[in-house]
């Protein structure tokens, strides 16, 4: 097998992260890495410490080369890249990065934080970008406009309303360079046309689980586990609960814990419904659950959460909205709830009557380690091969 030296760039990188994405860049980087190519990742600390006022606890990264951004300016250099797109630190930096390591690929993530200036080709070597979300098509990155999803693209109006403050490189964004951008999901890939044009939809993998899963104590429940903020669908979730005689346990932290903690106290909804906080073993209680939930109220790519419970055999409910119902639909479109009829449904939700061994097959057929790899390394040494590629 060719070995390959790549460098990625991501705002986050764990410990340092805030979401999905950057466990996605540490999968990708460990799995390249355990197959022999050589793998460094640049990330920002300062664009965590700007998100985040607690200092992540150090982990060590194996056989992937990590190389953490910390600027004199601190928070203002992530700020500086934001609104101008920019950064001298940060292209200075990665420049000495790309000489020293003379890549064969580039892959850039979400670089929100760092600028779209590193789609600037320093030399010959496949520049690659994965969609994560929709940074290049909506200042949110989120494609949300008043608590729906947005068609209009009236950015300038939608950025006042929103109170963030205005990205001034927008008009001035060239994606040219780019030989392949993978968008994990067919949806995100119809929000790219006309701003990006090698495209293909590679969706998310995730490891196999652990082996060995202790048992949660737990049984007949239903399962949210995700970040408790109010585009996650966590509010509803809970009031269509509050109409049925399910089991419901919810893991994650977020802006909501409180007021999710004390409806549940003042709803006298206990034990029937549990806040369980955030917890470190989460594989048991997925592995138990009756079903995972994802009402998301915003079109999510590909969330990891999803592929997790299938490679468990877990079935996973979902909402309609972005890339979700791309993974789900693969088990069964049942299991494919319309936004607008979350409350409905959820309120007299049936335990999924699906073999765990056909969920199973469905995550090592679509989702597995093995199947992204083989396409991936394809795409980096071939890319995209021509305009709008779909995954077969």
């Amino acid at each position: 097998m060719e070995t390959l030296r790549f460098v990625m760039t991501s705002t986050f990188y764990p410990p340092y992260h805030l979401g999905g994405d950057a466990v996605h860049v540490k999968y990708l980087a460990e799995e390249l890495a355990r197959r022999g190519h050589e793998v460094h990742v640049m990330f920002s600390r300062d664009a965590y410490r700007l998100k985040r006022r607690n200092e992540a606890e150090s982990l060590k990264h194996g056989r992937v080369q990590v190389h953490s951004l910390e600027s004199p300016y601190g928070r203002l250099t992530p700020l500086k890249a934001y609104a101008f797109g920019n950064s001298s630190y940060v292209l200075k930096q990665y420049r000495k990065l790309v000489d020293e390591v003379n890549p064969n690929v580039v892959h850039h993530h979400n670089i929100s934080l760092l600028g779209h200036g590193l789609f600037q080709k320093l030399a010959e070597y496949r520049q690659m970008y994965t969609a994560h979300d929709y940074w290049l098509a909506c200042q949110r990155n989120d494609m949300m406009r008043k608590g729906r999803l947005c068609k209009e693209r009236r950015c300038k109006s939608c950025v006042i309303s929103s109170g963030r403050p205005p990205q001034f490189w927008r008009s001035k964004l060239n994606t040219k360079e780019l030989d392949c951008v993978i968008c994990p999901s067919g949806f995100m890939q119809e929000q790219l046309k006309g701003i990006v044009n090698n495209t293909t939809v590679l969706p998310n993998f995730v490891p196999d689980p652990p082996e060995k899963i202790v048992n949660s104590g737990k049984s007949d429940f239903f399962l949210f586990i995700g970040v408790m903020e109010p585009h996650k669908g966590v509010m509803e979730l809970l009031d269509a609960f509050t109409h049925n005689k399910e089991t419901l346990l919810i893991i994650g932290n977020g802006s909501l814990a409180n007021e999710i903690t004390r409806r549940i106290r003042d709803e006298n909804l206990s034990p029937r419904i549990q806040y369980l906080g955030w917890v470190r073993d989460k594989w048991s209680y997925v592995r138990d659950a009756n079903a995972v939930l994802i009402p998301s109220l915003w079109p999510e790519n590909c969330p990891l959460v999803a592929l997790e419970a299938m490679s468990l055999g877990t079935p996973v409910i979902c909402s309609d909205m972005g890339g979700t119902k791309e993974v789900v639909g693969k088990i069964s479109e049942k299991l494919v709830i319309p936004v607008g009829d979350l409350g409905t449904r959820l309120a007299t939700i049936d335990r999924p009557n699906i073999p765990r061994d056909t969920i199973i097959r469905v995550f090592q057929d679509n989702f597995s380690t093995k199947r992204y790899l083989k396409k991936y390394l394809e795409l980096a040494s071939e890319g995209c091969r021509g305009s709008m590629n779909t995954l077969k």
